[in-house]
């Protein structure tokens, strides 16, 4: 499965002092970057749209990488529930609080 996933899913981060610990996703990297400005200039909106998934996947994904590697091993996860969101006035907001919020945290392996 790592085959298909991690060019799409998990775009290299291209911080760390090896290839493994380059490959791991980070926010705003410089390839993410690219990608976004190269959809954005060509003006098919289809295409950002399509490349808005894995910059936000760097977010969600950020410290791990697609390949088999130690440097995705955690330590310590535990989850947490009932964290208190931001309360505005939108409809966006109504139904964000309606699902329910659980967040997972960890220790780097």
């Amino acid at each position: 499965m790592t085959g298909n996933t991690a060019p799409f899913h998990f775009i290299p981060g291209l911080r760390g002092e090896n290839f493994p610990k380059r490959l791991r996703c980070a926010e705003e990297s410089p390839v993410i970057t690219t990608i976004l400005d190269e959809a954005l200039d060509d003006g098919n909106l289809i295409r950002f749209g399509l490349a808005l998934h894995p910059y936000l996947d760097t977010f969600s994904h950020q410290g791990f990488s697609g390949i088999l590697s130690k440097v995705n091993d955690i330590k310590n996860c535990r989850a947490l529930s009932h964290i208190p969101r931001p309360k505005l006035k939108s409809m966006k907001m109504l139904i964000n609080d309606l699902i329910p919020c659980q967040y997972l945290l960890w220790d780097d392996g």
